[in-house]
């Protein structure tokens, strides 16, 4: 099961897709939130999925939020971007490939 909650509507023409989960050392997923906090691009979707780990995160306010992935807009004078980042990565091939499917 894959559900998307669209937050908001990008008009991108050509985008480039950037990717950074969490893998061996962290390094795709450092990098990604790096760019989400100094560029501040548009969170336009979250994606939810039972491919992710079956994990939650608690909150400041004592919420629980699940695993999800998180897909921003940035347009810039020569080239738009999309960014994906998230908590986890799928935990299987199939799960991996459905996801793949849905971004694209």
């Amino acid at each position: 099961m894959i559900n998307i909650k669209k937050i908001k509507t990008a008009k991108l023409k050509n985008p480039i897709l950037i990717e950074g989960l969490p893998g061996i050392g962290n390094v795709g997923k450092l990098a990604i939130d790096y760019l989400v906090e100094e560029l501040k691009p548009t969170l336009i979707c979250e994606i939810y999925s039972d491919a992710l780990p079956h994990n939650v995160f608690i909150t400041d306010d004592d919420t629980i939020e699940p695993m999800r992935l998180s897909v921003y807009a940035l347009k810039t004078k020569k080239q738009d971007f999309v960014i994906l980042a998230g908590d986890s990565q799928p935990v299987d091939e199939r799960g991996s490939y459905a996801l793949a499917r849905e971004v694209i």
